[in-house]
């Protein structure tokens, strides 16, 4: 049987890949905006409002301090840390300013470190005439899970087609 649903206002689907931990739900939706639903009863606890959508899965991990943070980023490749018990938040950093990119694979942590993919499909762009091919290009940055500060980012292509 069917105990409860999640439905996001505005939007007709959700491509973000849920992540369950510590009794609750963590989801995100076409509109930007990042869940935390009571996984048994389905009641919202939070909602946080990203710049852009939310298509990912969210990572969720412990900083030092021993506070549950839930990690995701956004259509605009900004990648974000909130606190995951209120949705306040706790860093955001920009990844990818180009135009099209976006974070469309979940971040992955690991001792300390926030490892974000990030895409740059032209594909909107193209239907532009005048869209200049081929500018931007998708890459893979460590992020300092604490603080969000960018400790490398390694891009698919060494420089923008010219």
């Amino acid at each position: 049987k069917l105990k409860w649903a999640l439905g996001y206002p505005g939007d007709r689907m959700s491509y973000s890949q849920p992540a369950v931990a510590g009794g609750r739900l963590f989801t995100g939706s076409p509109a930007g905006k990042v869940y935390s639903v009571d996984a048994k009863t389905g009641c919202i606890h939070w909602i946080f409002q990203a710049e852009d959508s939310v298509r990912a899965a969210i990572q969720l991990g412990r900083n030092k301090a021993g506070q549950w943070l839930a990690y995701f980023g956004d259509g605009l490749t900004n990648t974000y840390a909130v606190d995951a018990a209120t949705g306040r938040q706790i860093w955001k950093a920009t990844l990818n300013p180009m135009p099209y990119c976006r974070v469309t694979g979940g971040p992955a942590l690991h001792a300390g470190r926030l490892f974000v993919p990030t895409s740059c499909p032209e594909d909107v762009g193209a239907m532009n005439p005048k869209h200049e091919c081929c500018k931007s290009r998708g890459s893979v940055a460590s992020l300092d899970a604490e603080t969000g500060r960018i400790l490398w980012q390694t891009f698919t292509t060494d420089e923008p087609k010219q």
